[in-house]
């Protein structure tokens, strides 16, 4: 139970971080009539910032959740899987992507946002992931 939990977890963030990731890619590729140099740099940069928010801010995330997993005695209850602050984490990001549609923020800069934030999330879902391989039978 506790592995499918691990994964529940790390499927919710691919999820989240491909539709952050395409919509990304659409803001920077639209803002450009041909895809140029600028695009591309826009993209890597966006590309690199995630993956360094990955797999340096979100492994702690992840860890500590997949800590409060395995310590949790069977049956485990969705509601006990994660924290309030885990909550309150999650519903600050959705408000915070939500501003962002009323903010003046240019399109390409908004787009690379949304690349480094898909990026970071599919990060720590490969995370979730190989914890749950790692993670002993239940």
């Amino acid at each position: 139970m506790q592995k499918t939990y691990i994964n529940f977890s790390g499927l919710v963030w691919l999820c989240i971080g491909v539709f952050l990731l395409m919509k990304g890619l659409a803001f920077v590729t639209a803002f450009y009539t041909n895809i140029d140099q600028t695009a591309l740099l826009l993209i890597a940069l966006g590309i690199a910032i995630g993956c360094a928010k990955g797999r340096f801010v979100l492994r702690k995330t992840v860890k500590r959740v997949v800590e409060r997993i395995h310590s949790l005695p069977a049956p485990i209850r969705f509601s006990q899987v994660y924290s309030k602050g885990y909550y309150f984490l999650i519903g600050g990001m959705v408000l915070l992507g939500m501003s962002m549609r009323w903010l003046p923020i240019p399109a390409e800069v908004r787009g690379t946002i949304d690349i480094a934030i898909g990026c970071a999330l599919i990060t720590g879902a490969i995370l979730y992931f190989r914890a749950a391989q790692a993670a002993p039978a239940s």
